[in-house]
C-alpha cells in the first residue's frame, strides 16, 4: 500500500484535520450549480484529504522539553568548568541564586558530601553548594561545558538550561533543552550532517519518534535520554549545521504512528542487506525488509557491512559470567538454536559441563557480549579448531526500522526516494502525522544550503560532483 493510500484511511480513522478548510470546499460544492463545477469542487475537497502528507493530531504529548543526560563525556568526571558567552544565573534547589557574568570561567566540583559547589573567584563566588545547581544563559545563547582533570579534552555547548546534582561524588550534568532544539544536535550526529536532504528529514522525524516514545526511559536518574548511542547521539550546538536545522524545521512536530500510536522508531548503521523483524507480534511495523534497490544492497564494501569476530574460549567464557542470565558454574558449548525471518539470531544455549543450560535472546547475547564488538545478530557462528568461536556477520546494529545506510542510498541519485517513501519502507504500515502542538526549533539563523547528492555507486556513495563522466 502506498504512502498516499495511509493517508486516504486515515482521515476515516485517527487524524484530525482543517475542518475549517473543509467546510469552506463544502460550501463552494454546494454552492456551484452545474455538475461540472460541482465535481471540480468535489475533487477539491478529496486532493485536498488526500494529498495532505501529514494532518495534525491532538493525541501526540509533545513536552516543550525533553531530559538529556550528558554522560558520553563527562562519565565520572568529578570536577568541570561552566560558562556562558551572554552570562549565566546559578539557581539552587533551595531557591537561592546567583548572577555569573559573561565567558567567566566558573568550576563545578562534586565530592563526597552529596553536594555540588561552584566557584567563581573573578565574582568572589566561593563555596556556593546545594543538592542539585541550575545554570540558565540568557535567552537565545548557550551554554558551554569543559572537562576537569583527569578526564580526555572536553568541550561543548548546549541550547536550554544545565541542571548539575552530585551523583555518589560524581557529576551528572543533565541538559534541559526544547525538543526541536534537542533534534538539530542529532540529526547530523546520527545519520552525518552531509547525507542528502530528503535523508535528514527522515532521520529527524524517526528521532523525533523515537524521543517522545521514549520519554521517562531513564526515569531512574531523572532523565528522559542520555547523549550515547543506548539512546540517542547529541552533539549538542556543534551539531546544529544548517542542513540538518533545516530538516528540524521542514519536518517540525511529524512523527510516525502504528495504530493510533507512536511508533518504537529504532534505527540503526546497517541492517546488513534484511531489517530486523519483531517475532513476538508486538511491533508489528518492524518486517523483514530487504535493505536494497533491485537487487543492490546498501552498506558494501563499508565499513562494519560485513565483519568477523573471533573470541577465544577464555574471553567468551569471562563474557558470559558478566550476566546471571548467561553465567554457568562450568561452560561446556556454546550453540545458536535459530534464525527468525531476516536471517538473525533468535536464541543461543549456553551449556555446563554439569548439564545446566541457559537460553538467552539473540539481541541479549548481542549485548552480553558486546554490541561493538558483536556487531549485529545477522550472524553465524562456528567451533574452530583450535577451541575459539568464530562469528561472521552482516551490518552493524540492531537492524530494525530505518537503516541509516539504505535511507542515504534511497534519497540519492538515481533512487530519489522522498522522506515519506523512506519511512514507509522501513516502518511497514505506520503513517506521518503532525502533533497539533508542534513547536519549530528556536535556534536561529539557518538556511538549507546547496549540495551536490550523493550517488550510490554500487559499494559506496560519492558526491555527484566527484563522479567522472
Amino acid at each position: 500500500m502506498s504512502f498516499l493510500s495511509y493517508n486516504v484511511i486515515a482521515i476515516e480513522s485517527q487524524h484530525s484535520f482543517d475542518l475549517g478548510k473543509v467546510a469552506n470546499v463544502l460550501m463552494t460544492i454546494r454552492l456551484f450549480g452545474k455538475t461540472k463545477k460541482r465535481f471540480s469542487a468535489l475533487f477539491s475537497l478529496f486532493a485536498f484529504l488526500a494529498l495532505s502528507p501529514v494532518l495534525a493530531s491532538e493525541n501526540i504529548y509533545t513536552p516543550a522539553t525533553v531530559r538529556i543526560d550528558l554522560l558520553r563525556h563527562l562519565r565520572g568526571a568529578g570536577t568541570i568548568s561552566i560558562w556562558s558567552d551572554s552570562g549565566m544565573t546559578v539557581s539552587a534547589a533551595g531557591g537561592s541564586h546567583f548572577d555569573i557574568q559573561r565567558s567567566t570561567p566558573t568550576t563545578v566540583k562534586a565530592d563526597e558530601s552529596a553536594e555540588i559547589s561552584v566557584e567563581a573567584p573573578q565574582q568572589h563566588l566561593r563555596n556556593f553548594q546545594d543538592e542539585s545547581l541550575t545554570f540558565t544563559p540568557k535567552p537565545g545563547t548557550p551554554i558551554s561545558i569543559a572537562s576537569g582533570a583527569g578526564l580526555p579534552k572536553f568541550e561543548r555547548s548546549y541550547r536550554g538550561t544545565i541542571v548539575i546534582s552530585n551523583a555518589g561524588g560524581a557529576i551528572q550534568a543533565v541538559n534541559i533543552v526544547p525538543v526541536e532544539d534537542y533534534l538539530c544536535g542529532v540529526v547530523g550526529a546520527e545519520i552525518g550532517a552531509n547525507a542528502p536532504v530528503e535523508a535528514l528529514k527522515a532521520q529527524a522525524i524517526a528521532a523525533r519518534t523515537y524521543t517522545l516514545s521514549n520519554l521517562n526511559k531513564l526515569a531512574s536518574i531523572n532523565c528522559d535520554l542520555d547523549d550515547t548511542t543506548r539512546c540517542q547521539n547529541y552533539a549538542g550546538v556543534i551539531g546544529e549545521t544548517d542542513r540538518c536545522c533545516a530538516a528540524v524545521h521542514d519536518t517540525a512536530g511529524q512523527v510516525l504512528i502504528y495504530d493510533g500510536k507512536l511508533v518504537e522508531a529504532l534505527y540503526s548503521t546497517d541492517a546488513g542487506g534484511v531489517t530486523a523483524c519483531d517475532v513476538t507480534g508486538t511491533r508489528p511495523y518492524f518486517q523483514a525488509v530487504p535493505d536494497s534497490v533491485n537487487g543492490n544492497v546498501f552498506g558494501i564494501g563499508q565499513p562494519n557491512h560485513d565483519w568477523t569476530l573471533i573470541v577465544n574460549r577464555a574471553e567468551l567464557i569471562a563474557a558470559l559470567q558478566t550476566n546471571p542470565i548467561s553465567s554457568v558454574q562450568t561452560f561446556s558449548s556454546l550453540n545458536i538454536d535459530g534464525y527468525d525471518r531476516s536471517g538473525r539470531i533468535t536464541t543461543v544455549t549456553i551449556k555446563a559441563a554439569n548439564g545446566e543450560s541457559k537460553t538467552v535472546s539473540g539481541p541479549r547475547f548481542r549485548e552480553i557480549m558486546g554490541p561493538d564488538k558483536l556487531k549485529s545478530t545477522k550472524a553465524t557462528m562456528i567451533d574452530a579448531p583450535d577451541g575459539s568461536f568464530v562469528f561472521k556477520g552482516e551490518g552493524w546494529g540492531h537492524g530494525f526500522g530505518m537503516s541509516q545506510r539504505g535511507a542515504i542510498a534511497l534519497a540519492s541519485t538515481p533512487n530519489n526516494f522522498t522522506y515519506q517513501q523512506i519511512l514507509e519502507k522501513y516502518y511497514v504500515g505506520a503513517i506521518i502525522e503532525t502533533a497539533a502542538t508542534a513547536q519549530k526549533p528556536t535556534v536561529s539563523a539557518f538556511r538549507p544550503l546547496p549540495s551536490p547528492p550523493l550517488v550510490y555507486v554500487g559499494r559506496s556513495f560519492e558526491q555527484a560532483s566527484r563522479l567522472k563522466p
